[in-house]
């Protein structure tokens, strides 16, 4: 198998893959993820109340249903290591030459905390802006600026 090079287009809530096709002048869709809660408030997320104080009455605590991380937040970093982990997949499948990047900066900060050493490796350019929208001729351009 021939390894290709893959352009990842991503932001909090949605991830879309391509190769590279013709010498890198154009771009092949081969896939695409999406984060149903990105979308959604805190309150949506988390449906139930918050629960009793832990430590009783007398006792400052914290409420026992408090998460360090709001839901969204939660969910946005489960979403990105969904797509670090399909880019894992496919390095350890040997399909990976090299790997472009353009995420929106939150999401691009979150995709290299989840990144292997050896898939950290293979990440050639990295654009942090929110492209999602953009069609495959403006992501080129984005690409050849770089």
């Amino acid at each position: 198998m021939q390894k290709q090079s893959w352009l990842v287009v991503a932001n909090g809530s949605e991830a879309t893959f391509f190769k590279y096709t013709d010498e890198g002048k154009s771009l092949q869709k081969i896939g695409g993820l999406g984060n149903s809660f990105a979308h959604k408030q805190d309150k949506d997320i988390v449906s139930d109340r918050p629960g009793v104080m832990s430590g009783g009455k007398n006792i400052h605590g914290r409420d026992s249903m408090s998460v360090e991380m709001s839901p969204t937040d939660k969910a946005r970093e489960n979403f990105v290591k969904e797509v670090a982990d399909q880019l894992e997949q496919a390095r350890k499948k040997d399909k990976l030459q090299s790997v472009d990047i353009i995420a929106e900066p939150k999401t691009m900060g979150l995709l290299r905390n989840n990144f292997s050493s050896n898939l950290a490796a293979l990440i050639d350019h990295t654009i942090s802006k929110d492209a999602i929208s953009k069609d495959n001729v403006e992501l080129l351009k984005l690409i050849n600026k770089h």
